[in-house]
């Protein structure tokens, strides 16, 4: 929904530089949203009745999906396996606060190198590398929890989203437009775009 800002640097230039840049966007972004009533809000009807009658959009919001899905299996084997074998958390915790931070930034910086996340990232106020390090790095590892299913050899088919207060009240879809398909449709892009980019980023 919106526009990368003019103020990110070139993320090939200075990383915290770029990475500064990214925190203040996603803050003034989410500031913004704040304001609103919900996405709804910000939607012409006759926009999202255009996303309703497309075929094209319902193909990619399944592509997406599925997308999706197997990027959370993958990181469920992988982090299932490092958890068993590799000492991953307390190898984690050892780690000093600083590298921990390097350490997401580098995640984050890697995900980012994909140009079409940039759009998925302004759903995620809290991919930012300082909330992530955050209390000792344990949300880092709260999120990586939260987005492992229960056994890492399921396949699933339905992504595992992790919620967040201010993004479940603008995407919300009040019981008033329950029937408009086309904002139900958007609304759930948006929410896949977000688990996209959390799940890259872990």
């Amino acid at each position: 929904m919106a526009s990368p800002s003019l103020s990110r640097l070139d993320m090939r230039t200075s990383r915290q530089s770029w990475d500064d840049a990214w925190n203040k966007d996603l803050k003034d972004t989410w500031a913004r949203y704040a304001r609103m009533p919900n996405f709804a809000a910000a939607i012409p009807p006759i926009c999202s009745a255009q996303f309703a009658e497309s075929d094209q959009f319902r193909l990619h919001l399944q592509q997406e999906t599925r997308v999706v899905c197997a990027l959370q299996q993958g990181l469920a084997k992988w982090a299932y396996g490092r958890y068993a074998e590799d000492e991953f958390e307390d190898k984690w915790k050892a780690l000093a606060a600083a590298d921990r931070k390097e350490v997401i930034l580098e995640g984050i910086w890697c995900m980012m190198s994909s140009p079409d996340m940039v759009e998925k990232r302004e759903y995620c106020p809290d991919s930012t590398s300082e909330y992530l390090a955050s209390q000792d790095g344990d949300i880092f590892l709260h999120m990586l929890a939260r987005l492992l299913s229960a056994d890492p050899h399921e396949t699933i088919s339905e992504p595992i989203e992790i919620p967040h207060p201010m993004v479940d009240r603008f995407l919300a879809v009040s019981s008033a437009n329950q029937g408009n398909f086309g904002l139900r449709m958007m609304t759930r892009l948006h929410r896949l775009s977000r688990t996209h980019c959390l799940t890259a980023i872990v």
